[in-house]
């Protein structure tokens, strides 16, 4: 969830990947299996981490049009390859005796 001046955010986003993959993690440890068990099904692709998750209201499954059309789709469905890599990090932290099994 994302809090700000407006309504809360709950959309499903990779953000909380990034909160585990870091050296010194900002997420609970006792979060951490359950956030990559859902972001493993929900936002996962072989091409990387989607920016959004399907089903979610903002959820623009492609990313084409012109200028404003892309703009808008940017960060709502979007895959981002470079999003494995902070993946595979919080994976590792959390079956540091599986690597392969989720890749």
């Amino acid at each position: 969830m994302i809090d700000g001046e407006g309504p809360d955010d709950t959309s499903l986003r990779p953000n909380q990947v990034l909160a585990i993959s870091l050296p010194h993690a900002v997420l609970d440890p006792s979060r951490w299996s359950r956030v990559l068990d859902v972001v493993t099904e929900r936002l996962l692709t072989p091409m990387g981490l989607r920016t959004l998750a399907p089903g979610e209201p903002q959820y623009k499954p492609r990313y084409d049009g012109d200028l404003r059309s892309r703009d808008a789709a940017y960060h709502q469905g979007t895959v981002w390859p470079w999003l494995v890599g902070p993946f595979i990090d919080a994976w590792l932290k959390v079956h540091p005796d599986q690597p392969a099994a989720g890749a």
